[in-house]
């Protein structure tokens, strides 16, 4: 879909009951928003995307994937590039603070587009693509403690003695802009891993995953 067209579809959006659920009718500007992070965000995103999995949510979060990659973007705005391992611990900040996120990009549009009813929900994290659909919108207080507090045991993790968390990732012939990304109607900007970029997680590192061998 041309930029243009995009633009024609956010306008046709704003004449529907629900526009939100139109988000995937942008689905090619969001496949190339994420496509253009350079690739120290790109690590970050793909490491907080693996994060996310180890958490036990025990109700449909619509969008989560999603939502959890632009968190990890958002973090790493107009920040030095620095680590991974500070890259990380930036989106943990982010994730520990979620019930008060205020996210928005404003690559595709402005602030002025987003209805104020949209506008004044708190969490905040607007699809970058879509002024209608702020994907933090009805996650219950239940999801977001499991957020934050997965996210303080990360963090308590790492200032017990974790210093880097670069052997997180698998080194590999293929690059990343050898991979594909995959979406689908319920997690539009979910990165395929198809080539194992977890594969070479190091046991040490995994108490850093809410899921992993440590119980804290």
């Amino acid at each position: 879909m041309a930029r243009q067209q995009a633009v024609e579809v956010r306008h046709r959006m704003g004449n529907f009951a629900r526009p939100s659920v139109f988000s995937t009718s942008l689905a090619e500007q969001t496949i190339l928003f994420m496509k253009k992070k350079p690739d120290d965000v790109v690590k970050v995103i793909k490491l907080a995307r693996h994060w996310n999995q180890q958490i036990r949510i025990d109700e449909k979060v619509h969008g989560r994937s999603y939502m959890v990659e632009l968190v990890a973007a958002w973090a790493q705005k107009d920040q030095p590039v620095g680590s991974l391992f500070e890259r990380f611990v930036r989106f943990l900040r982010e994730m520990e603070d979620f019930s008060n996120l205020r996210i928005f990009f404003g690559h595709h549009y402005c602030k002025f587009s987003i209805p104020e009813d949209v506008w004044k929900q708190t969490p905040l994290v607007m699809d970058p693509c879509n002024p209608y659909n702020n994907l933090a919108e009805g996650i219950t207080p239940d999801v977001i403690e499991n957020f934050q507090s997965a996210a303080t045991r990360s963090l308590a993790m790492i200032k017990n003695g974790l210093k880097d968390v670069e052997d997180l990732f698998f080194a590999t012939d293929e690059s990343d802009d050898d991979q594909e990304e995959k979406y689908d109607n319920d997690d539009v900007g979910k990165f395929d891993d198809k080539h194992g970029f977890f594969d070479g997680l190091k046991r040490e590192y995994e108490c850093l995953m809410p899921g992993g061998r440590y119980n804290y």
